[in-house]
C-alpha cells in the first residue's frame, strides 16, 4: 500500500503539518525577505497581500472559534 493512501487528509483539512507553537522566524529570513521586497517589487507587493489575507483569516476564525464555544 502506498504512503499516500495511508496518510489521507482529514475533510475541512489541508493535510498539512501543524507549526509548533514556539515556531520563530529568524531575523536572517526577515532581512532577506525585506530586500527581496525592495529588489523586486512585485514579491513584495504579493508578501503584503499573502500577510494581510492570512492575518484576516486568523483573526475571522479566532472570532468565530471564541463564539462558538462561549455562546
Amino acid at each position: 500500500m502506498s504512503y499516500l493512501k495511508r496518510k489521507r487528509k482529514r475533510k475541512g483539512n489541508w493535510g498539512t503539518p501543524k507549526v509548533p507553537a514556539s515556531f520563530k522566524v529568524g531575523y536572517g529570513i526577515v532581512i532577506i525577505i525585506i530586500i527581496l521586497g525592495i529588489v523586486f517589487p512585485m514579491f513584495g507587493i504579493s508578501v503584503i497581500i499573502v500577510t494581510l489575507v492570512e492575518f484576516l483569516l486568523y483573526k475571522k476564525d479566532r472570532k468565530a472559534y471564541f463564539k462558538k464555544q462561549y455562546f
